[in-house]
């Protein structure tokens, strides 16, 4: 019988919460439903907006794995005139249930931080902070590039691996796009608290940074590479995270990747 409960168990699987950074972060089970309906309908998004929520009640969903968390920071009250708690009211009247992995599934093997170094045709996968109990995983990673990569190669290998047609490129003085890449440093969605303690790299790839922290970058003699912050994630859930449930879940689940979650920040 299907059940909220196997899902956590399935997500837990891939990105066990032992990961996660819960000095910042909150994980896990955001919302327990007592009155569950349509477990065995599962639906990934990055972010819980009222579009998701629309989409995920149109569809008959039961459970929610939203990787950013609805609830990150402590509620004193839920109202609906509050957006936030607009949300978890009507997803709790509705019947679903909501989980969220954030950097458990960053920092996993085969997480999203793997999946950004594998776009970029990379070897020597090392986290930038290793994990105590196996240091293969951690937080954020550090990779190499092929012998006679250049900035340029990397770019384009980002925009492939991302399906985008522009980044935001921040070049270090004296660099351009002819000049050799040897090594990143990794991080998804807002990196530059996590990349900045790599050692011997010569760009960064996150989501985004602030103007400062690329200009302290830069100064170091390090280019940023920056696709926007749910850019790098999003979409790790259709390619990786989608068929890694369903393998776990079986038939008798459906997971769905929503149509409604969108970066929120436009180029025009």
């Amino acid at each position: 019988m299907a059940s909220f409960q196997k899902v956590v168990r399935a997500v837990e699987q891939i990105a066990p919460l032992r990961l996660a950074d819960c000095s910042w972060d909150n994980v896990g089970v955001m919302v327990e439903n007592p009155k569950q309906r349509n477990a065995e309908k599962v639906m990934l998004t990055i972010d819980f907006t009222k579009e998701v929520l629309e989409e995920c009640v149109g569809e008959g969903v039961g459970v929610v794995v939203a990787y950013h968390p609805p609830i990150f920071r402590p509620m004193k009250c839920l109202k609906m005139s509050d957006y936030k708690s607009m949300l978890l009211l009507e997803s709790v009247v509705s019947g679903m249930s909501i989980y969220s992995p954030h950097s458990a599934l960053d920092s996993t093997h085969g997480g999203i931080n793997d999946w950004l170094c594998e776009g970029l045709n990379t070897t020597d996968i090392v986290p930038i902070t290793p994990d105590v109990e196996d240091p293969a995983i951690g937080v954020g990673r550090t990779a190499s590039f092929p012998p006679s990569t250049t900035i340029a190669d990397v770019i384009q290998s980002a925009k492939k691996s991302l399906n985008l047609e522009n980044l935001r490129v921040a070049f270090a003085p004296g660099t351009s796009l002819t000049t050799p890449a040897t090594r990143v440093a990794v991080c998804a969605g807002s990196g530059a608290s996590v990349v900045r303690l790599a050692k011997n790299v010569d760009i960064y790839y996150t989501g985004e940074m602030s103007h400062h922290e690329v200009l302290a970058a830069n100064a170091a003699g390090i280019t940023c590479i920056l696709s926007e912050h749910t850019l790098t994630e999003r979409g790790y859930l259709e390619k990786r995270f989608k068929p890694a449930l369903e393998a776990i879940l079986g038939a008798e689940y459906t997971v769905m990747v929503s149509k409604k979650d969108a970066n929120p920040i436009n180029i025009v």
